[in-house]
């Protein structure tokens, strides 16, 4: 049987917050909480409020009007958002990402899951309620986060879990109308090693670690990947490891070529257990040395993998292929770490002209600025 709807008052209202920061005009004052019109009615002596996700008054009243009508129907009403918190979406997104058995998500050594990104949310929004949550919320996050000198990149990694967090809330049916966060520009690094300078790199490299760099440089494999590898997956014979799922970041198998200079350094290892390259923090702490010996500024180890990618597309691999050792699986992320300089774009144009020459005959004629019949 249809629900009656309550006779209380109902409608649509503004909810307000006292203004908390310091230095700002409305100081102590009362200032709208979200620009977002708030719908309230009843239904069997319950109240129901929550937000329709729009400043427009008649955008808000047909979403109220919808409710409303829902309700009479004997639509059951989605669950109240008033007491919900960010600690429970929080819980809820750690949950998610234990189930789906997501890479990111780590473990303390207390045994408590966490995901790297989470700290800046959690030192932010901790103790707030879920509907305190807008849109002028996040915005007052990217400033502090703006504010400690992150990038766009390290805040977006950080508001990809938000947007994730109320994108459940609303698939569990917790949330009707979640807020829209819109994620920063980012730039796309540009870093690189050309073939020369990667040698100079090379020879300052200690013997032991040579092998992996010339890995992550030839064949773009990630480091995360490379340090977990184990010497049964290594056949010298043909030139290959073999990486298997659950070994590698998108849980597919994949099989590595190995340059004949890289089957060298690894037939001179007389100890074959165990892992056959040093650990990403030890990589990383001997890569700077050489970088630094080498004269090399400003380059990463990641910027090995973005310039195997841009040497395989030069050495006319085609694309699926080059996909398939470096473990991309998006194109349009693998074009991104093609990187193209003025110097290959020369090199094209006289790639154009050997192929299509145009021979000038004659020079062009020389206009005169003065018209033509002037005296």
């Amino acid at each position: 049987m249809p629900k009656k709807r309550d006779t209380r008052q109902g409608g649509l209202f503004i909810e307000y917050k006292k203004d908390s920061k310091k230095g700002s005009r409305t100081f102590g004052k009362s200032i709208p909480k979200s620009e977002s019109w708030i719908g309230q009615y009843y239904v069997n002596g319950q109240r129901f409020r929550k937000s329709t996700g729009t400043s427009i008054k008649a955008e808000a009243e047909a979403q109220l009007r919808k409710w409303m009508g829902a309700s009479e129907r004997g639509e059951k009403a989605k669950p109240q958002t008033q007491g919900l918190t960010y600690a429970e979406l929080r819980a809820d997104l750690l949950k998610h990402y234990a189930e789906k058995q997501h890479k990111s998500l780590k473990t303390k050594k207390d045994g408590t899951p966490y995901l790297f990104p989470l700290t800046a949310l959690d030192n932010f929004f901790n103790g707030r309620r879920v509907n305190d949550i807008d849109r002028d919320t996040a915005s007052s996050f990217v400033a502090d986060r703006r504010a400690a000198n992150k990038s766009n990149s390290t805040i977006n990694n950080s508001l990809r879990l938000l947007i994730r967090m109320f994108s459940l809330a609303r698939d569990n049916s917790k949330l009707t109308i979640v807020p829209k966060f819109e994620l920063l520009k980012e730039k796309s690094r540009q870093g690189f090693l050309p073939p020369k300078m990667f040698q100079k790199l090379f020879d300052k490299m200690p013997s032991d670690f040579q092998p992996m760099l010339l890995l992550l440089y030839s064949a773009g494999v990630r480091v995360g990947e490379a340090e977990k590898i184990e010497w049964p997956a290594v056949n010298l014979d043909v030139a290959t490891i073999t990486l298997l799922s659950g070994e590698t970041k998108n849980d597919e198998s994949r099989v590595l070529p190995l340059s004949d200079s890289l089957v060298t350094l690894l037939a001179r290892v007389k100890q074959r257990e165990g892992r056959v390259f040093p650990s990403k923090r030890a990589l990383q702490a001997a890569f700077a040395t050489a970088c630094k010996a080498a004269g090399i500024e400003g380059l990463l180890v990641h910027d090995l993998r973005r310039s195997a990618v841009r040497n395989l597309m030069d050495a006319g691999v085609q694309q699926a292929v080059a996909m398939k050792i470096s473990g991309h699986r998006d194109a349009s992320v693998l074009q991104r770490y093609n990187i193209v300089d003025a110097n290959q774009t020369a090199d094209a144009m006289q790639r154009v002209q050997r192929l299509a020459p145009v021979k000038v005959r004659r020079a062009l004629p020389v206009r005169s600025n003065r018209r033509s019949g002037a005296r």
